[in-house]
């Protein structure tokens, strides 16, 4: 079995605490030989900062750039407030967002029955919801080194599985020129192949 090369990058705040959870997912799916996942674990964010002087270091990222994969849990936090906005926590995770080249965040969203009513939507609004947001990174302030958003240029439309569908609401799909006027974020509808 290839053994995958998986980077653990904690940060801060709550980071820690789900990165751990993480490990013990990954050491149950070594333990039963569904997979050959070696981890490493590294600094960025704030406690990079703290150990290093910067969100994070030449180190990191060439590790990043040989992983497979790079989980990271949280970055900041009010204790690095005061830091240069270059050197701020964030500023580790945009680097690796661009030294990675990664395109998108994934951030999948699903309502649990035990969890509809504690909501602020009314309950048929997230009964069965089951979504995956997909934000692009390219194209708005995300990408901007300043701290202004950029005008809307035209992009081509994400490349998405058939059997996902972009769409804003439960109605019909939107065009593609409403997905370049929608701020860069995303959502697909997970739907039956087609």
């Amino acid at each position: 079995m290839t053994p995958y090369k998986l980077l653990l990058l904690p940060g801060d705040g709550i980071g820690p605490e789900v990165m751990a959870e993480v490990a013990q997912i990954i050491g149950w799916v070594n333990d039963r030989g569904l997979a050959s996942i070696e981890t490493e674990t590294d600094l960025v964010g704030g406690c990079a900062y703290d150990a290093h002087g910067e969100a994070i270091s030449d180190l990191t990222m060439a590790k990043a750039l040989q992983a497979d994969a790079v989980m990271l849990g949280a970055v900041g936090g009010p204790k690095w407030d005061g830091v240069a906005y270059d050197q701020r926590p964030e500023a580790g995770l945009l680097r690796l967002r661009k030294d990675l080249q990664l395109f998108a965040n994934l951030r999948p969203a699903i309502c649990y029955p035990a969890l509809a009513d504690a909501s602020s939507l009314k309950r048929d609004r997230v009964d069965g919801l089951d979504i995956m947001i997909v934000r692009e990174l390219t194209g708005s302030i995300s990408a901007s080194r300043r701290r202004s958003p950029i005008s809307a240029t035209a992009r081509s439309a994400p490349s998405t599985p058939r059997s996902m569908r972009p769409t804003r609401s439960s109605a019909s799909p939107p065009s593609p020129s409403s997905w370049r006027a929608n701020a860069g974020t995303w959502c697909i509808r997970r739907t039956s192949a087609t």
